[in-house]
């Protein structure tokens, strides 16, 4: 009985101590806010990409090699656009290249004196003996004298100063022959366009490849065409390498179209690199499209070269009679073959073409100063040339390939 009063007493008691305790204060506003804070994280900037996770052993081999197959592509294309712009830039500088050589041939052209007025080489009219021979002086000082083709036969003072004299206080000093200017042909045409020379198409192969230009090389090129300038409206260029046969084809003639126009061209150089494509001059790739372009297609077929006159033996510095290597220029086609006669077409000896585009004697001394050459185009037509020095700079001949 006392045991249970004191349980329930003690229950009692218990009862009223929880009530008795106050509930806990809610969390305050400012916490709650800086909870709320902390979980809205702010956006991730534009571009942000997540590093990879780290590589803990797991990863599949397969998962790896794709990884390392994106990064090498990634390179290689930062590569090609990197390429690409040096590519861009390349063809600016060459565009503004030929823009400033443009200019300074026009400059040059705009500079060149007039031609002197007709009558300043002879003897002054109206002026007496003494008159008649100052304009003689004066004629002769001032220019060389003509060549005998072009000399007069009779008048006034182009003769000699005394004639000029005379003459000049006999007649009134205005008689005579004008002597002609000196002609002078450019090694590359002029700005501007020139009329296309009519061509025969040689063979029937239409060839198609990629047209650039360059600073051009007539005579420092890898044909070595020393001395020689281009027929009017014929426009250098370089073959592609696809097509340059050990120099076969140098000085050999085609007729190029592209972007609607068409311009012949002589073969003077040579561009590994082109294919069945051609680097031409500045002048040349300028007929068919403006030079900001850099590189176009073009079609292009071999022709007969429009040259005039006859061909032209040639000799390589240090050729002798121990040591002969000749060169054809002026051709109306490439030249197949060259050989050598020192006993007046008798007997010839064969030569070989080397890659400098000249033809030479491997079998001993030619045994004479002077040699008859015989050449063969690349068509089976001949054309023989008498008498070539030896070691002389060359002879020209009396025919071409006419057949």
């Amino acid at each position: 009985m006392i045991r249970s009063t004191i349980l329930t007493v003690f229950l009692f008691l218990l009862v009223l101590s929880v009530k008795a305790s106050p509930l806990p204060d809610p969390l305050p506003e400012a916490v709650a806010q800086d909870d709320q804070s902390q979980v809205a994280c702010p956006p991730a900037p534009d571009g942000y990409q997540p590093p990879p996770p780290e590589d803990n052993g797991n990863e599949k081999p397969e998962e790896k090699a794709r990884k390392k197959q994106e990064q090498e592509e990634a390179q290689r294309q930062k590569k090609e656009e990197l390429r690409m712009e040096k590519e861009k830039m390349r063809e600016r500088q060459d565009a503004e290249r030929a823009k400033k050589d443009e200019e300074k041939a026009r400059k040059e052209s705009s500079q060149q004196p007039p031609p002197p007025s007709q009558g300043n080489n002879n003897g002054q009219g109206g002026g007496g003996g003494g008159g008649g021979g100052e304009g003689g002086v004066r004629g002769n000082t001032e220019q060389p004298p003509p060549p005998p083709s072009q000399q007069p036969k009779e008048g006034g003072g182009n003769n000699n100063n005394n004639q000029g004299g005379s003459q000049g206080g006999n007649q009134g000093g205005g008689g005579g022959t004008e002597r002609p200017p000196p002609k002078e042909q450019p090694k590359e045409q002029p700005p501007g366009k020139s009329p296309v020379p009519n061509t025969t198409p040689v063979g029937d192969k239409v060839y198609r490849g990629p047209a650039t230009f360059y600073g051009g090389a007539l005579e420092g090129g890898n044909c070595m065409m020393k001395g020689y300038q281009f027929p009017p409206g014929v426009y250098g260029a370089a073959i592609g390498g696809n097509n340059w046969n050990n120099s076969a084809n140098c000085g050999a003639c085609a007729e190029v179209r592209g972007n609607g126009k068409k311009i012949v061209v002589m073969f003077v150089d040579q561009c590994s690199e082109c294919g069945d494509g051609l680097d031409c001059f500045p002048d040349a790739f300028k007929q068919l499209a403006d030079p900001s372009v850099g590189k176009f297609t073009v079609e292009w077929n071999f022709v007969e070269c429009p040259v005039q006159g006859p061909i032209k033996i040639t000799d390589k510095e240090g050729t002798n009679e121990y040591y002969v290597a000749m060169q054809v220029q002026n051709g109306k086609e490439p030249t197949e073959s060259l050989e050598l006669s020192p006993d007046g077409g008798k007997t010839y000896k064969p030569t070989q073409r080397d890659s400098t585009n000249h033809f030479i004697l491997n079998g001993g001394p030619v045994g004479a100063q002077s040699v008859d050459v015989k050449v063969t185009s690349k068509s089976g037509k001949v054309a023989v040339v008498q008498g070539v020095p030896v070691s002389g700079g060359g002879k020209e001949g009396q025919q071409n390939y006419d057949g």
